[in-house]
């Protein structure tokens, strides 16, 4: 859509991995979610234990369960956070937590389709897909979202102009 050459801005995140790698960024993303899977199962095991039942079945099935809920979980989470964020003149491309890890990766520009405000940030619309950008998760929020309209027009203009060559 956007030829290597051409100009662009790019915005980061707070959450943007900063050169971390792919194994940094989701080890550290694994904390939370695998505690939250494990508590049941410690609380099944320490009821178990004041009881006075064998505890390590629990464990033995519980661990790996746990294991693997949470690594879904933070696998389909690191990939749909938006962190970084390519904008040219009317098309954009983004990045999650993991395609930022691994700086290499093509950009994949798109035109935007829709900008619609919500509660804590933008809802932007690029082809079929929606992504959600939270306004406390970008230091250059005023920036972001006036650059965001100024493309999101020159797509307008692009789309009618593309329109009426058919």
């Amino acid at each position: 859509m956007m030829a290597e050459s051409q100009k662009y801005r790019v915005f980061h995140s707070l959450r943007h991995p900063n050169g971390r790698g792919k194994a940094a960024v989701v080890s550290t993303a694994l904390g939370k979610p695998f505690g939250v899977c494990m508590l049941p199962v410690m609380i099944a095991a320490l009821i178990a234990m004041l009881q006075g039942s064998p505890v390590l079945t629990y464990l033995y099935v519980g661990f790996p369960i746990a294991l693997a809920v949470s690594s879904a979980w933070v696998w389909i989470r690191v990939r749909s956070v938006v962190c970084e964020l390519h904008l040219g003149d009317a098309s954009m491309a983004l990045r999650s937590l993991v395609d930022a890890a691994d700086p290499p990766s093509s950009l994949n520009w798109q035109l935007i389709l829709d900008i619609s405000s919500n509660n804590d940030g933008l809802r932007l619309t690029l082809g079929l897909e929606e992504f959600e950008l939270i306004a406390s998760d970008w230091e250059e929020w005023s920036d972001l979202t006036a650059a965001l309209h100024a493309a999101r027009t020159a797509s307008r203009v692009l789309d009618s102009a593309e329109s009426r060559s058919l």
